[in-house]
């Protein structure tokens, strides 16, 4: 589980550590820039003092030494702005950003570093003109030699260009989560979701199913409920491709790896989510067993695994097992197919769904996600779920209630914020 973890949060870390990064890059050739202009009103200096004998590297090291300093300057103010920053953020979100040696030492080294790659251009520069063209040149109008200001112009070129990119960047991760938030065929604003888990409570498995049937049947009658369903997975996230929730699907010429498991779908399930029966049947309580036994497939899944056999997968059967240490395999037979729905992406996504959760050695069953459509806005049905809750067992906490709109916001709030601060530091 650490592995998909690590995995997981590898490509997460590596976009978000790509901002500060193109800024830093921005922030040195700026600096370069700024060096370059100064080592060219310095260019009577320093070529009085090639004349006088000083070698051309003892006066790039005296400029990378100053480099140094100036860059040394910037990372004692930026540990503690660091500092405060993080506080800020430790406020909104419980993320862990220590501030340790290793952290320090990643700066001190990273100045280093920067200071050495960006000074030494603006040093060779100074230092590679004759002290002649030098010295006959005016104290005031000296710009530097051609060469210093077409490396300028290339500086400030390269920079514009560096911040015109990071603001695109910001502009089409900015879109790209606005669609995540407006998912398509379906009205988030309409879908209630309320999410439960018993084994806190210590519930035995007829005591949960007890629960989750008195629930499910309690909201099915609430005034302006068109559809009531139970799932393990959350609306939200039953589209997505989740390592820790995949199963490894062998419908009879070969396994299939990485197939998405969209969850439990008890109840309307199938209604509230807008997914319509294509063929067979949807799940009935007999199916509900500790290890399923059959399955019901969207309908990319199944022309997927049985392309060859012009779809006819109804009545077919299925090997599952889960790809990890202590797998769980069952032998599942294929009794419906519904639409596929449309993921965040926009295009269609093969599941498979099970009337019940499949058991797996990293996650437990006794969690499961309330899904109601309502006919009108969803948010009202909320105090009517409380209490519906506090009458069935006082005991069980909800431990979240929200909109599917709201539960998309709040999943990608981190993404939205890396997003806004690329705009602005851009």
């Amino acid at each position: 589980l650490s592995r998909l973890a690590e995995a997981d949060a590898a490509p997460i870390a590596a976009i978000i550590l790509s901002v500060p990064c193109l800024v830093l890059v921005i922030g040195c050739v700026n600096a370069a820039n700024l060096l370059l202009v100064r080592a060219s009103r310095r260019s009577r200096e320093i070529a009085l003092r090639l004349a006088l004998g000083a070698s051309r590297l003892r006066l790039v090291r005296q400029l990378v030494i100053e480099s140094l300093i100036l860059a040394i300057g910037a990372a004692l103010l930026a540990l503690p702005m660091a500092w405060s920053g993080l506080q800020f953020v430790a406020a909104f979100m419980m993320i862990p950003t220590p501030l340790d040696g290793t952290v320090v030492a990643g700066v001190l080294v990273t100045t280093f570093l920067t200071a050495l790659g960006f000074g030494l251009v603006p040093a060779f520069q100074a230092t590679r003109q004759h002290p002649s063209a030098a010295l006959g040149t005016s104290p005031a109008g000296s710009g530097g030699t051609h060469s210093q200001s077409r490396v300028r112009r290339v500086l400030v070129a390269g920079q514009v260009a560096l911040a015109l990119g990071l603001l695109a960047v910001a502009f089409q991760l900015t879109s790209a989560l606005d669609s995540l938030a407006e998912p398509p065929g379906t009205d988030p604003n309409r879908l209630l979701l309320a999410s439960f888990d018993l084994e806190q409570l210590r519930f035995s498995s007829a005591e949960s199913d007890a629960f989750y049937a008195a629930l499910l049947d309690g909201a099915s009658w609430l005034p302006r409920v068109e559809a009531a369903g139970l799932s393990s997975r959350n609306l939200a996230r039953s589209w997505t491709f989740d390592p820790a929730n995949a199963v490894v699907v062998d419908p009879g010429n070969g396994p299939v790896g990485g197939i998405t498991v969209s969850g439990s779908a008890g109840g309307d399930y199938f209604k509230v989510v807008g997914l319509d029966l294509i063929q067979g049947r949807e799940f009935v309580a007999a199916d509900r067993r500790d290890i399923p036994e059959v399955a019901i497939l969207t309908e990319r899944l199944a022309s997927q695994l049985f392309e060859n056999t012009n779809g006819a997968a109804l009545g077919r059967n299925l090997h599952v097992k889960t790809p990890f240490r202590g797998a769980v395999e069952a032998d599942l037979r294929i009794v419906g197919i519904v639409k596929s729905p449309v993921g965040l992406s926009g295009k269609e996504v093969p599941a498979i769904f099970f009337p019940s959760p499949f058991p797996s050695p990293i996650q437990h069953g006794t969690a499961r996600t309330l899904h109601l459509r309502s006919a009108g806005p969803a948010a009202a049905l909320a105090a009517a779920i409380r209490d519906l809750v506090t009458q069935l067992n006082p005991q069980v906490p909800i431990l979240k209630l929200a909109t599917l709109d709201q539960t998309i916001r709040a999943d990608i709030l981190l993404q939205r914020m890396l997003a806004r601060a690329a705009a602005l530091l851009g």
